[in-house]
Protein backbone atom coordinates (compact mmCIF):
# COMPACT_ATOMS: atom_id res chain seq x y z
CA UNK A 1 0.00 0.00 0.00
CA UNK A 2 0.85 3.33 -1.05
CA UNK A 3 1.60 6.03 1.51
CA UNK A 4 -1.23 9.12 1.55
CA UNK A 5 -0.02 12.79 0.11
CA UNK A 6 3.33 11.82 -0.61
CA UNK A 7 3.97 14.19 -3.64
CA UNK A 8 7.60 14.76 -2.98
CA UNK A 9 10.25 13.44 -5.55
CA UNK A 10 13.56 13.90 -3.48
CA UNK A 11 12.68 10.50 -1.54
CA UNK A 12 12.76 8.41 -4.46
CA UNK A 13 16.13 9.96 -6.02
CA UNK A 14 18.82 7.71 -4.01
CA UNK A 15 18.02 4.56 -4.63
CA UNK A 16 17.94 1.80 -6.88
CA UNK A 17 13.91 1.04 -8.77
CA UNK A 18 12.62 -1.76 -10.66
CA UNK A 19 11.48 -1.49 -14.00
CA UNK A 20 9.58 -5.08 -15.38
CA UNK A 21 11.31 -6.07 -18.51
CA UNK A 22 8.45 -6.15 -20.75
CA UNK A 23 7.91 -2.30 -20.58
CA UNK A 24 11.93 -1.96 -20.85
CA UNK A 25 11.45 -3.97 -24.47
CA UNK A 26 8.23 -2.57 -25.52
CA UNK A 27 9.00 -0.68 -28.94
CA UNK A 28 7.74 2.44 -28.75
CA UNK A 29 8.78 6.21 -29.38
CA UNK A 30 8.83 8.46 -26.87
CA UNK A 31 10.43 11.53 -26.18
CA UNK A 32 13.28 11.72 -23.55
CA UNK A 33 11.02 14.33 -20.91
CA UNK A 34 8.19 11.10 -21.22
CA UNK A 35 10.74 8.42 -20.19
CA UNK A 36 12.28 10.35 -17.61
CA UNK A 37 9.30 11.39 -15.92
CA UNK A 38 7.99 7.74 -16.05
CA UNK A 39 11.29 6.70 -14.13
CA UNK A 40 10.54 8.94 -11.33
CA UNK A 41 7.22 7.33 -11.33
CA UNK A 42 8.46 4.05 -10.98
CA UNK A 43 11.22 4.90 -8.50
CA UNK A 44 8.35 6.46 -6.60
CA UNK A 45 5.94 3.58 -6.60
CA UNK A 46 9.87 1.41 -5.77
CA UNK A 47 9.67 3.34 -2.67
CA UNK A 48 6.29 3.48 -1.77
CA UNK A 49 5.72 7.19 -2.36
CA UNK A 50 2.01 6.79 -3.70
CA UNK A 51 -1.52 6.29 -3.16
CA UNK A 52 -4.20 3.72 -4.76
CA UNK A 53 -7.34 5.08 -5.86
CA UNK A 54 -10.16 3.08 -6.99
CA UNK A 55 -7.88 -0.14 -7.69
CA UNK A 56 -5.10 2.02 -9.62
CA UNK A 57 -1.52 3.74 -8.74
CA UNK A 58 -1.10 7.15 -8.57
CA UNK A 59 1.65 9.41 -8.20
CA UNK A 60 1.67 12.94 -7.75
CA UNK A 61 4.98 15.37 -8.21
CA UNK A 62 5.45 18.72 -7.72
CA UNK A 63 5.77 20.55 -11.03
CA UNK A 64 8.20 22.72 -9.61
CA UNK A 65 10.40 19.70 -8.06
CA UNK A 66 10.22 17.90 -11.62
CA UNK A 67 11.26 21.24 -13.48
CA UNK A 68 14.49 21.66 -11.28
CA UNK A 69 14.93 17.57 -11.27
CA UNK A 70 14.93 17.83 -14.68
CA UNK A 71 17.21 20.79 -15.02
CA UNK A 72 14.41 23.05 -17.11
CA UNK A 73 15.20 26.11 -17.23
CA UNK A 74 13.43 27.89 -20.30
CA UNK A 75 10.41 28.33 -21.48
CA UNK A 76 6.86 27.36 -19.18
CA UNK A 77 7.60 24.18 -17.93
CA UNK A 78 3.61 23.69 -17.74
CA UNK A 79 3.70 24.05 -21.54
CA UNK A 80 6.42 21.36 -21.99
CA UNK A 81 4.29 18.99 -19.53
CA UNK A 82 1.38 19.22 -22.18
CA UNK A 83 2.98 17.15 -24.91
CA UNK A 84 4.01 14.56 -22.21
CA UNK A 85 0.65 13.58 -20.84
CA UNK A 86 -0.71 13.42 -24.13
CA UNK A 87 1.64 10.71 -25.44
CA UNK A 88 2.83 8.84 -21.92
CA UNK A 89 -2.04 8.21 -22.31
CA UNK A 90 -1.22 6.84 -25.74
CA UNK A 91 1.33 4.73 -25.07
CA UNK A 92 0.33 0.72 -25.18
CA UNK A 93 1.84 -2.14 -23.83
CA UNK A 94 1.06 -4.62 -26.59
CA UNK A 95 0.05 -8.95 -25.10
CA UNK A 96 0.32 -11.15 -27.74
CA UNK A 97 -1.05 -15.10 -27.05
CA UNK A 98 -0.76 -16.83 -30.26
CA UNK A 99 -1.55 -20.09 -29.09
CA UNK A 100 -5.03 -18.63 -28.09
CA UNK A 101 -5.42 -16.47 -31.17
CA UNK A 102 -5.54 -13.17 -28.89
CA UNK A 103 -3.69 -9.92 -28.59
CA UNK A 104 -4.52 -7.40 -26.10
CA UNK A 105 -3.56 -3.53 -26.18
CA UNK A 106 -3.13 -1.66 -22.69
CA UNK A 107 -2.43 1.77 -22.36
CA UNK A 108 0.04 1.80 -19.26
CA UNK A 109 -1.19 5.15 -18.03
CA UNK A 110 -4.87 5.98 -17.90
CA UNK A 111 -4.85 9.62 -17.21
CA UNK A 112 -2.18 12.42 -16.37
CA UNK A 113 -3.69 15.64 -14.48
CA UNK A 114 -1.93 18.92 -14.16
CA UNK A 115 -3.68 21.12 -11.67
CA UNK A 116 -2.88 23.73 -8.72
CA UNK A 117 0.83 22.83 -9.88
CA UNK A 118 0.30 19.46 -9.34
CA UNK A 119 1.36 16.65 -12.34
CA UNK A 120 -0.91 13.67 -11.30
CA UNK A 121 -0.22 10.17 -13.02
CA UNK A 122 -2.67 7.60 -13.08
CA UNK A 123 -1.82 4.15 -14.18
CA UNK A 124 -4.21 1.37 -15.30
CA UNK A 125 -4.46 -1.05 -12.67
CA UNK A 126 -4.64 -4.16 -14.88
CA UNK A 127 -0.75 -3.55 -15.37
CA UNK A 128 -0.12 -3.47 -11.42
CA UNK A 129 2.02 -6.45 -11.68
CA UNK A 130 4.10 -4.91 -14.10
CA UNK A 131 4.70 -1.59 -11.54
CA UNK A 132 5.53 -3.84 -9.05
CA UNK A 133 8.08 -6.43 -10.42
CA UNK A 134 9.00 -9.33 -8.46
CA UNK A 135 10.43 -11.20 -11.30
CA UNK A 136 11.45 -10.20 -14.84
CA UNK A 137 12.65 -6.92 -13.89
CA UNK A 138 15.73 -4.98 -14.59
CA UNK A 139 16.97 -2.47 -11.45
CA UNK A 140 18.10 1.30 -12.39
CA UNK A 141 18.74 4.36 -10.67
CA UNK A 142 17.57 7.49 -10.96
CA UNK A 143 20.33 9.81 -10.78
CA UNK A 144 21.88 7.84 -13.83
CA UNK A 145 18.30 8.10 -16.32
CA UNK A 146 18.47 11.91 -15.41
CA UNK A 147 21.69 12.59 -16.11
CA UNK A 148 21.12 11.35 -20.37
CA UNK A 149 20.37 14.62 -22.58
CA UNK A 150 19.91 12.34 -25.55
CA UNK A 151 17.05 9.97 -25.93
CA UNK A 152 18.49 7.41 -27.70
CA UNK A 153 21.32 7.08 -25.22
CA UNK A 154 18.19 7.17 -22.14
CA UNK A 155 16.67 3.78 -24.19
CA UNK A 156 20.19 2.19 -25.34
CA UNK A 157 21.59 1.76 -21.49
CA UNK A 158 18.58 0.52 -19.90
CA UNK A 159 18.51 -2.24 -23.08
CA UNK A 160 22.13 -2.98 -22.95
CA UNK A 161 21.95 -3.11 -18.47
CA UNK A 162 19.12 -5.34 -18.66
CA UNK A 163 21.50 -7.54 -20.02
CA UNK A 164 24.30 -7.22 -17.97
CA UNK A 165 23.11 -9.68 -15.00
CA UNK A 166 24.19 -13.21 -13.87
CA UNK A 167 21.27 -15.49 -13.47
CA UNK A 168 22.31 -16.29 -9.89
CA UNK A 169 22.29 -12.76 -8.50
CA UNK A 170 26.00 -12.45 -8.57
CA UNK A 171 27.32 -8.98 -8.85
CA UNK A 172 28.39 -8.24 -12.56
CA UNK A 173 31.37 -5.81 -11.23
CA UNK A 174 34.27 -6.24 -13.39
CA UNK A 175 32.67 -8.63 -15.84
CA UNK A 176 32.37 -8.30 -19.30
CA UNK A 177 29.20 -9.55 -21.35
CA UNK A 178 28.42 -9.70 -24.94
CA UNK A 179 25.56 -10.27 -27.05
CA UNK A 180 24.33 -8.53 -30.32
CA UNK A 181 20.67 -7.51 -31.61
CA UNK A 182 19.29 -7.28 -35.01
CA UNK A 183 19.84 -3.89 -36.13
CA UNK A 184 15.91 -3.59 -37.29
CA UNK A 185 14.86 -4.52 -33.81
CA UNK A 186 16.83 -2.26 -31.94
CA UNK A 187 15.72 1.02 -34.20
CA UNK A 188 12.25 0.16 -33.08
CA UNK A 189 14.01 -0.72 -29.26
CA UNK A 190 14.92 3.03 -29.30
CA UNK A 191 12.41 4.65 -31.05
CA UNK A 192 14.32 5.46 -34.15
CA UNK A 193 11.87 3.80 -36.01
CA UNK A 194 7.99 4.59 -34.31
CA UNK A 195 6.34 1.10 -34.03
CA UNK A 196 3.42 2.97 -33.11
CA UNK A 197 2.26 3.85 -36.70
CA UNK A 198 -0.16 1.42 -38.35
CA UNK A 199 1.95 0.32 -41.32
CA UNK A 200 4.65 -0.88 -38.84
CA UNK A 201 2.07 -2.54 -36.18
CA UNK A 202 0.69 -4.30 -38.76
CA UNK A 203 3.99 -6.49 -39.52
CA UNK A 204 5.03 -7.06 -35.82
CA UNK A 205 1.14 -7.90 -35.04
CA UNK A 206 1.14 -10.01 -37.99
CA UNK A 207 3.66 -13.20 -36.87
CA UNK A 208 4.51 -14.45 -33.07
CA UNK A 209 8.21 -14.01 -34.05
CA UNK A 210 8.05 -10.22 -36.24
CA UNK A 211 10.17 -9.59 -39.39
CA UNK A 212 11.67 -6.39 -38.42
CA UNK A 213 13.15 -5.87 -41.49
CA UNK A 214 9.89 -5.83 -42.76
CA UNK A 215 8.06 -3.64 -39.91
CA UNK A 216 10.91 -1.06 -40.24
CA UNK A 217 11.03 -1.10 -44.37
CA UNK A 218 7.08 -0.30 -43.87
CA UNK A 219 7.65 2.83 -41.89
CA UNK A 220 6.74 6.16 -43.69
CA UNK A 221 8.61 7.39 -42.15
CA UNK A 222 12.65 7.07 -42.91
CA UNK A 223 14.88 8.53 -40.40
CA UNK A 224 18.20 7.45 -40.27
CA UNK A 225 17.57 4.06 -42.82
CA UNK A 226 21.25 4.29 -43.77
CA UNK A 227 23.40 2.68 -41.42
CA UNK A 228 26.11 5.22 -41.66
CA UNK A 229 23.53 8.49 -40.36
CA UNK A 230 22.43 5.70 -38.14
CA UNK A 231 25.72 4.88 -36.47
CA UNK A 232 26.97 8.75 -36.88
CA UNK A 233 23.95 10.73 -34.88
CA UNK A 234 22.16 8.21 -33.34
CA UNK A 235 24.49 4.99 -32.07
CA UNK A 236 27.53 6.61 -32.06
CA UNK A 237 25.94 9.89 -29.60
CA UNK A 238 24.40 6.92 -27.25
CA UNK A 239 27.75 4.90 -26.90
CA UNK A 240 29.63 8.29 -26.47
CA UNK A 241 27.28 9.29 -23.37
CA UNK A 242 26.86 5.95 -21.69
CA UNK A 243 30.43 5.55 -21.41
CA UNK A 244 31.02 9.27 -20.21
CA UNK A 245 28.04 9.48 -17.68
CA UNK A 246 27.30 5.85 -16.21
CA UNK A 247 28.86 2.80 -14.81
CA UNK A 248 29.09 0.52 -18.35
CA UNK A 249 31.91 0.35 -21.16
CA UNK A 250 30.34 -0.21 -24.09
CA UNK A 251 32.01 -1.00 -27.35
CA UNK A 252 30.62 -2.29 -30.47
CA UNK A 253 31.02 -4.72 -33.99
CA UNK A 254 28.76 -3.85 -37.16
CA UNK A 255 27.93 -7.19 -38.33
CA UNK A 256 27.46 -7.64 -42.18
CA UNK A 257 25.69 -10.15 -44.27
CA UNK A 258 23.46 -11.51 -46.73
CA UNK A 259 22.90 -9.45 -49.80
CA UNK A 260 25.40 -6.77 -50.50
CA UNK A 261 27.27 -7.40 -47.39
CA UNK A 262 25.20 -4.91 -45.31
CA UNK A 263 25.23 -4.31 -41.88
CA UNK A 264 22.57 -6.56 -40.14
CA UNK A 265 23.39 -6.75 -36.69
CA UNK A 266 24.93 -5.07 -33.70
CA UNK A 267 27.26 -6.93 -31.31
CA UNK A 268 28.09 -5.16 -28.02
CA UNK A 269 30.58 -5.67 -25.54
CA UNK A 270 29.50 -4.37 -22.42
CA UNK A 271 32.25 -4.06 -19.22
CA UNK A 272 30.39 -2.78 -16.15
CA UNK A 273 32.33 -0.74 -13.63
CA UNK A 274 32.05 -0.51 -9.95
CA UNK A 275 30.63 3.39 -9.83
CA UNK A 276 30.57 6.17 -13.18
CA UNK A 277 34.16 7.17 -14.39
CA UNK A 278 35.47 4.12 -13.30
CA UNK A 279 37.40 3.04 -16.15
CA UNK A 280 37.04 -0.42 -18.57
CA UNK A 281 41.38 -0.84 -17.91
CA UNK A 282 40.20 -1.11 -13.85
CA UNK A 283 37.76 -3.42 -14.70
CA UNK A 284 38.55 -7.31 -14.21
CA UNK A 285 38.02 -9.00 -17.60
CA UNK A 286 35.55 -11.86 -17.69
CA UNK A 287 37.47 -15.54 -18.01
CA UNK A 288 36.98 -16.25 -21.79
CA UNK A 289 35.70 -20.25 -22.43
CA UNK A 290 38.90 -21.89 -24.02
CA UNK A 291 38.34 -23.28 -27.65
CA UNK A 292 37.58 -26.85 -26.50
CA UNK A 293 35.08 -25.84 -23.99
CA UNK A 294 33.52 -23.76 -26.47
CA UNK A 295 33.23 -26.83 -28.84
CA UNK A 296 31.51 -28.99 -26.21
CA UNK A 297 29.06 -26.55 -25.46
CA UNK A 298 28.00 -25.71 -28.92
CA UNK A 299 27.73 -29.72 -29.49
CA UNK A 300 25.99 -30.03 -26.38
CA UNK A 301 23.54 -27.46 -27.86
CA UNK A 302 23.04 -29.03 -31.06
CA UNK A 303 22.55 -32.40 -28.92
CA UNK A 304 19.71 -30.78 -27.47
CA UNK A 305 18.21 -28.92 -30.56
CA UNK A 306 19.60 -30.87 -33.31
CA UNK A 307 17.51 -28.47 -35.53
CA UNK A 308 19.99 -25.61 -35.24
CA UNK A 309 22.67 -24.56 -37.88
CA UNK A 310 25.62 -23.35 -36.60
CA UNK A 311 24.96 -19.47 -37.13
CA UNK A 312 21.92 -20.71 -34.59
CA UNK A 313 24.05 -22.30 -32.06
CA UNK A 314 26.69 -19.17 -31.43
CA UNK A 315 23.76 -16.74 -31.50
CA UNK A 316 22.57 -19.31 -28.94
CA UNK A 317 25.60 -19.46 -26.75
CA UNK A 318 26.77 -15.72 -26.94
CA UNK A 319 22.80 -14.49 -26.12
CA UNK A 320 23.57 -16.64 -22.69
CA UNK A 321 26.80 -15.16 -22.12
CA UNK A 322 28.29 -18.83 -22.84
CA UNK A 323 26.01 -20.46 -19.68
CA UNK A 324 25.17 -23.89 -19.64
CA UNK A 325 22.55 -23.59 -16.98
CA UNK A 326 21.23 -20.66 -19.04
CA UNK A 327 20.46 -22.71 -22.02
CA UNK A 328 19.96 -25.92 -20.31
CA UNK A 329 16.62 -23.83 -18.34
CA UNK A 330 16.00 -21.66 -21.97
CA UNK A 331 15.50 -25.45 -23.90
CA UNK A 332 14.05 -27.03 -20.79
CA UNK A 333 11.27 -24.41 -21.26
CA UNK A 334 11.11 -24.20 -24.98
CA UNK A 335 10.22 -27.86 -24.93
CA UNK A 336 7.40 -27.83 -21.74
CA UNK A 337 5.89 -25.35 -23.94
CA UNK A 338 2.56 -25.80 -25.26
CA UNK A 339 2.98 -23.79 -28.42
CA UNK A 340 3.84 -25.29 -31.97
CA UNK A 341 7.69 -23.06 -31.96
CA UNK A 342 8.58 -22.55 -35.60
CA UNK A 343 12.27 -20.82 -34.96
CA UNK A 344 13.25 -22.89 -32.13
CA UNK A 345 16.81 -20.42 -32.65
CA UNK A 346 14.60 -17.12 -32.41
CA UNK A 347 12.62 -18.35 -29.31
CA UNK A 348 15.74 -19.46 -27.49
CA UNK A 349 17.17 -16.00 -28.00
CA UNK A 350 14.03 -14.33 -27.05
CA UNK A 351 13.48 -16.50 -23.62
CA UNK A 352 17.26 -15.79 -23.06
CA UNK A 353 17.29 -12.12 -23.37
CA UNK A 354 13.71 -11.50 -21.85
CA UNK A 355 14.50 -14.17 -19.08
CA UNK A 356 11.65 -16.07 -18.91
CA UNK A 357 13.39 -18.90 -17.37
CA UNK A 358 13.11 -17.20 -14.23
CA UNK A 359 9.49 -17.84 -14.20
CA UNK A 360 8.57 -21.01 -12.29
CA UNK A 361 7.93 -23.97 -14.47
CA UNK A 362 4.84 -25.05 -12.91
CA UNK A 363 3.17 -21.16 -13.20
CA UNK A 364 3.84 -20.50 -16.56
CA UNK A 365 4.85 -21.34 -20.08
CA UNK A 366 6.14 -19.16 -22.36
CA UNK A 367 4.46 -18.82 -26.39
CA UNK A 368 6.38 -18.03 -29.31
CA UNK A 369 6.42 -14.35 -29.09
CA UNK A 370 7.37 -14.16 -25.12
CA UNK A 371 4.37 -13.56 -23.72
CA UNK A 372 3.62 -15.91 -20.33
CA UNK A 373 0.18 -17.38 -20.00
CA UNK A 374 -0.66 -18.72 -16.69
CA UNK A 375 -1.11 -22.82 -16.76
CA UNK A 376 -1.63 -25.22 -14.16
CA UNK A 377 0.83 -27.76 -13.16
CA UNK A 378 0.00 -30.98 -14.43
CA UNK A 379 1.76 -34.42 -13.08
CA UNK A 380 3.53 -36.36 -14.85
CA UNK A 381 3.77 -39.75 -14.68
CA UNK A 382 6.54 -41.65 -15.99
CA UNK A 383 8.63 -40.16 -19.02
CA UNK A 384 7.54 -36.42 -19.60
CA UNK A 385 6.01 -35.45 -22.76
CA UNK A 386 8.93 -32.90 -22.74
CA UNK A 387 11.25 -35.86 -22.54
CA UNK A 388 9.41 -37.55 -25.24
CA UNK A 389 9.59 -34.86 -27.66
CA UNK A 390 13.31 -34.34 -27.01
CA UNK A 391 14.39 -38.59 -27.53
CA UNK A 392 12.17 -38.12 -30.45
CA UNK A 393 14.35 -34.81 -32.00
CA UNK A 394 17.73 -36.41 -30.97
CA UNK A 395 16.45 -39.88 -32.99
CA UNK A 396 15.55 -37.50 -36.03
CA UNK A 397 19.03 -36.56 -36.11
CA UNK A 398 21.65 -38.88 -37.97
CA UNK A 399 25.28 -39.07 -36.94
CA UNK A 400 26.23 -37.18 -40.60
CA UNK A 401 24.83 -34.20 -39.07
CA UNK A 402 27.19 -34.30 -35.55
CA UNK A 403 30.25 -35.18 -38.22
CA UNK A 404 29.48 -32.05 -40.24
CA UNK A 405 29.24 -29.66 -37.38
CA UNK A 406 32.15 -31.56 -35.71
CA UNK A 407 34.13 -30.99 -39.38
CA UNK A 408 33.27 -27.31 -39.24
CA UNK A 409 34.27 -26.58 -35.60
CA UNK A 410 37.31 -28.35 -35.85
CA UNK A 411 38.06 -27.03 -38.75
CA UNK A 412 37.68 -23.32 -37.51
CA UNK A 413 35.11 -23.34 -40.15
Amino acid sequence: MGKKNEVSIYRSVDKPFKKSNVILSSKYKASLLENQILSINLAKIGKGDYTIENGSIVCRMHASELKKLLHKTNGSFYESLRPVAEGMTSRNLGINRPEEHTFSYISLISRADYRDGIFTIKFNPELEDYLTPNKNFTMLRLTTMLKFKSNASFRLYEILQSQCYHPDGSDAVGDTFEFDYQLSELKLLMGVVNADLDAVRRVLNASPVPDYDKAVAASPEQTFRRYSDFKKRVLDVAVNEINEKTNLHVEYVPIKGGRGGKVHRINFIVTVAKSTGETVATAAKKKELSEEERFNLYMSIKEQVPSLDLAQIKQVAKTADFDQEIISKAIGMMENSASNIENPGGWLVSCMKGRWYEETQDSKVVDDSGNRQERAQKKKTGKSAASKKTASRRKSTSKTDYEELERILLGNE
